[in-house]
């Protein structure tokens, strides 16, 4: 019989909540066969709500003078989860209050197939900005079997196993009207890196008998997205103050960096393509200049995007 695997990811007074195990005392594992070592569990997967997968707005409504709430689930959603919920125990994780979370888990889960009622809201995590605190009691393990969507990446302590998504927002700041609408493929993106990052957990695990911690394996598949592009970035531009220019370098730089692109100086004969932050007008002989919309390609695909769609120059 294969042992079942377990990372004991949640535990309350002592007690595994997935396998019940009594993690007080002294775990003997059971023995493993060579024909059959592992009947594999679910990694974990935390989800966030708000600007992950829905946008919600309150506003006055004309009519009655009450304040209404609405809410937009985003597109490719709930295909997502259900196909995320085959690969992984889902949890979502929220700032947002309990019942209004309650309301919208519900609306996405009505029969309770993708998340199981896991909901851990702002009252448990005693924190309005972060979500790391309290869920590092609640799963010892330090996360390293977890993976974590979110449109914010600072509330997890700036994580390695987050995978960011760009920020939802389907109505306009009104709340009644909603915006242009806009192609938003996020989801369908970040569905097929956390397939890949899954693929290579088990693969590696198959290969050498060892697991992978997630937090280095979605490192490294962030950095194989733009490994072997070097890239300068452009900043200055006469209506651009010099600290302005520093600082978006900066931060541009080190983005890049993290999804493993060389970052250069200067123009070199071996430099891939110029991102140009500011200044259209900007124009390089032999070298592709891309605008600024090619950054958020990559973070929205996790791939490297078409110069094509976004080139100012060549």
């Amino acid at each position: 019989m294969a042992m079942k695997l377990c990372f004991h990811t949640l535990i309350a007074k002592g007690f595994c909540c997935f396998c019940g195990a009594d993690l007080t005392q002294p775990l003997v594992p059971e023995p493993q066969t060579q024909e059959d070592p592992f009947e594999y569990k679910k990694l974990t997967l935390f989800v966030d709500l708000d600007h992950t997968l829905i946008h919600s707005t309150r506003h006055k409504d004309l009519k009655s003078g009450k304040s209404v709430v609405r809410t937009s689930i985003r597109p490719h959603c709930i295909r997502f989860l259900e196909s995320m919920s085959k690969l992984y125990e889902m949890h979502v994780i929220t700032l947002a209050g309990k019942g209004y979370a309650q309301k919208i888990v519900k609306e996405l889960d009505p029969e309770e197939r993708f998340f199981g009622g896991r909901l851990i809201a702002r009252n448990k995590l005693g924190s309005t900005d972060c979500k790391t605190k309290k869920l590092r009691k609640l799963f010892p393990s330090g996360l390293k079997y977890t993976a974590i969507i979110d449109d914010r990446w600072d509330v997890w302590d700036y994580m390695d196993n987050v995978v960011q998504l760009k920020t939802y927002k389907y109505f306009k700041k009104n709340g009644a009207e909603p915006r242009r609408n806009e192609d938003d493929d996020n989801l369908e993106h970040i569905e097929r890196v956390l397939t890949d990052v899954h693929s290579r957990f088990q693969s590696h695990f198959k290969a050498v008998g060892e697991y992978l911690d997630m937090r280095s394996a979605i490192a490294e598949y962030r950095r194989s997205v733009l490994k072997g592009v070097k890239v300068v970035v452009s900043a200055e531009a006469p209506w651009v103050t010099k600290p302005t220019a520093l600082l978006t370098k900066n931060v541009v730089s080190a983005m890049l960096s993290r999804f493993g692109a060389e970052v250069q100086d200067t123009v070199t004969r071996e430099t891939t393509v110029i991102v140009e932050l500011w200044d259209k007008t900007t124009r390089v002989p032999t070298i592709p200049v891309v605008w600024s919309s090619w950054l958020y390609s990559v973070l929205e695909e996790w791939q490297l995007p078409d110069f094509g769609k976004h080139l100012l120059s060549y």
